[in-house]
């Protein structure tokens, strides 16, 4: 619907109740618009706040291999893990705990605000291999996860992001239980996630989390697996080279704000 302000004539005169009543209908005309009403592209980021609260991108690139050899503790526990670090910036994390830089966030998310939406989680990790010091006759896994650092200063996985890489020595088959010292699996392993209040419920309920609603950090983690045949592989570990971990705080409502309810 059309906008409705009675103009002011030539020569009119006024008074502070007319005007009142005259920005009173403007307010509420502008308050009242629908989606129709408003031409595409007539609101941008001129006119409206970002969609993301927060953002911040750790990587791990410093040309380096790195090497990992921590037993997968079992789902949703948070023991045990190793957290993917970098040689430069310490771990391959997000979050109000790191400081200044691109990886850091101004503060920590506060979950109890209604107006966050979630997090919006980006992550990948070059896996370049698995590898022991003894034989591996059969599959071995590097297993990843998400992570959260709690009001508490601990750290907890967060279940449904598990991801996991299996790779299967080249010379072993049924029949033929030859095996390397390595095996390869070079390949880029991608976490996409929104983690929000509903997931976050399923981390181990000892966290600060569930009676607070606060997330400092968020990590990328990972541990090993064995799922030969045979006797355990000794000294296995996974290979690591490059990789990025981006993590996006997302507002509930375009253009909605602590301050401002309604356009004035």
């Amino acid at each position: 619907m059309p906008l409705d302000y009675d103009f002011l004539e030539e020569g009119e005169k006024y008074t502070a109740a007319s005007l009142n009543d005259r920005f009173a209908t403007l307010e509420t005309g502008i308050n009242n618009l629908s989606p129709e009403d408003i031409e595409e592209g007539a609101l941008t980021s001129n006119h409206l706040p970002s969609m993301t609260n927060d953002v911040g991108t750790a990587r791990l690139d410093d040309g380096t291999d790195h090497f990992y050899s921590n037993t997968y503790p079992g789902y949703n526990v948070s023991s045990g893990w190793d957290a993917i670090a970098t040689t430069t910036a310490g771990y391959l994390a997000v979050g109000s705990s790191l400081g200044t830089g691109t990886a850091a966030w101004d503060n920590p998310v506060d979950f109890t605000d209604n107006l966050l939406a979630g997090i919006l989680v980006l992550a990948n990790i070059e896996v370049r291999r698995i590898q022991a010091s003894g034989t591996a006759n059969g599959y071995v896994f590097g297993v990843f996860t998400l992570a959260i650092r709690d009001s508490s200063n601990n750290i907890f996985v967060v279940p449904h992001t598990e991801r996991w890489v299996k790779a299967m020595n080249d010379d072993f088959h049924p029949g033929h239980p030859t095996s390397a010292s390595y095996i390869n699996c070079e390949q880029i392993l991608a976490i996409r996630s929104v983690l929000g209040l509903k997931n976050l419920s399923d981390i181990d309920s000892s966290s600060s989390f569930h009676s607070d609603g606060i997330v400092r950090d968020v990590l990328l983690m990972v541990s090993v697996m064995d799922g030969s045949l045979g006797s355990a592989v000794s000294g296995l570990e996974v290979q690591l080279r490059n990789g990025i971990l981006s993590a996006i705080v997302l507002r509930t409502q375009v253009g909605y704000s602590e301050s401002t309810t309604e356009t004035t």
